[in-house]
């Protein structure tokens, strides 16, 4: 069984005249990310959508939202409805969210009346991506797992094997909430965590990748898998994405 593989691009916010690029590279697949909250109100996300729709080479399988306070209900709508119409045009059924900074008593209802609601309208499933600590309403893959099923037909797991810890708790993790997981972010990190998304077969990683695929080949693993790397390492990202794709 073939991997679904795709690449981390991040729009550039910075320079966004610089996103001709679409026409010069040839991406494949991709996660389109953004980070900003206030760049992507500002985008003009139609010819944005346009222009990867004319570029004919390069397919969205995931949109990652800017971070922002999901307990601050007008600009989450502003942000959310505007990638939903962008998944829409783009033909895209996945979003990665980070749960935010903000207590679960301040984004439950929300999240069913509104989010949820809006999810299910447009055939998209909100993938809520793993972070260590315990700051965020939805802490580690256990709360996102035991959230994910209370309403799974528009919710997921977006698993970030950067963001966890040992190789031992991460393999553990993917076969346990596997079925759970729509994208598995797949990037390395060094021993305490001094350097996240590294490459996969980086001398200072701390996971064995080689195990690691291995166990989604074996078990048939159904989700995106999506390389994120560093900046500095986008070269390398896009080798081992060609290389992914092959097996």
């Amino acid at each position: 069984m073939s991997l679904k593989v795709a690449q981390r691009y991040a729009f550039p916010e910075k320079d966004p005249q610089r996103f001709y690029e679409i026409y010069l590279k040839d991406m494949g697949t991709v996660e389109l990310a953004f980070h900003n909250p206030k760049v992507f109100l500002k985008i003009n996300h139609k010819r944005v959508c346009r222009q990867i729709l004319d570029a004919g080479h390069t397919e969205v399988a995931v949109i990652h939202l800017p971070s922002f306070r999901l307990d601050d209900y007008g600009l989450s709508l502003k942000i959310f409805k505007k990638a939903f119409e962008m998944a829409f045009t783009l033909g895209c059924s996945l979003m990665v969210v980070h749960p935010s900074r903000s207590p679960m008593q301040r984004v439950e209802k929300f999240l069913k009346r509104e989010v949820a609601s809006m999810a299910r309208f447009h055939g998209v499933k909100l993938c809520w991506e793993t972070f260590l600590g315990e700051k965020r309403f939805l802490v580690g893959a256990d709360e996102i797992a035991r959230f994910v099923r209370t309403t799974p037909e528009v919710y997921a797991m977006c698993y970030d094997t950067a963001h966890m810890k040992s190789h031992t708790e991460v393999l553990e993790e993917i076969g346990r909430y596997m079925p759970l997981i729509s994208v598995l972010h797949v990037s390395n990190h060094s021993e305490g965590h001094r350097q996240l998304h590294i490459p996969m077969f980086h001398p200072k990683g701390v996971l064995d990748f080689s195990e690691i695929l291995h166990v989604l080949r074996k078990k048939r693993f159904e989700g995106w898998i999506v390389l994120e790397y560093l900046p500095e390492y986008q070269k390398t990202q896009h080798v081992d994405y060609s290389i992914l794709k092959r097996l």
